[in-house]
């Protein structure tokens, strides 16, 4: 396994709301979820214009690093 589980490690996809509008892909879903996939990663897809995504992108990184921070350094 080439990836640390000390790491977390998250693909995010950026703008998203382009996509909605008809625009192609730069980098299809399949293939990042595989890339994701070998390096250990979490995929989201977020838009800053229309905030699609922002705040559940921001909620598992944070829920994420206090899961790891509470099982490293347990009371």
């Amino acid at each position: 396994n080439r990836h640390s589980t000390d790491i977390l490690s998250f693909v995010i996809g950026t703008k998203c709301d382009l996509i909605q509008s008809g625009t192609p892909q730069a980098v299809k879903n399949e293939e990042a979820e595989a890339w994701a996939a070998r390096i250990g990663a979490s995929v989201m897809h977020v838009s800053s214009v229309t905030g699609s995504g922002v705040e559940e992108a921001f909620s598992t990184i944070f829920e994420s690093l206090l899961q790891k921070f509470v099982q490293d350094f347990p009371q």
